[in-house]
């Protein structure tokens, strides 16, 4: 939820690929993409910033990220861990 007395925008960026917690297996996150209202279509988790989405001045205004995972076959089975950076700004 972002709440702000003035414009705002929210970007994302990844500091790590997804690492299995017991195989050390890594996917790219290549295969992880992600939708939300600054991008409709699916999109690359990136080293650098990159627009999730951007508003006004706002008393409570929801804002939602939807993740995708394209799992092969060659991908282990195990927990997988990543870390993303989300950093909200004012232009």
């Amino acid at each position: 939820t972002v709440r702000s007395n003035r414009n705002w925008q929210l970007f994302v960026r990844k500091a790590s690929d997804l690492t299995g917690a017991n195989t050390g297996w890594v996917i790219p996150s290549a295969q992880l993409t992600f939708t939300s209202p600054a991008q409709a279509n699916p999109v690359q988790v990136q080293n650098t910033d990159t627009l999730v989405d951007s508003g006004g001045k706002t008393a409570g205004s929801n804002s939602a990220v939807t993740y995708n995972l394209n799992i092969t076959w060659n991908d282990d089975p195990d927990s997988y861990t990543a870390e993303h950076i989300y950093t909200a700004v004012q232009p």
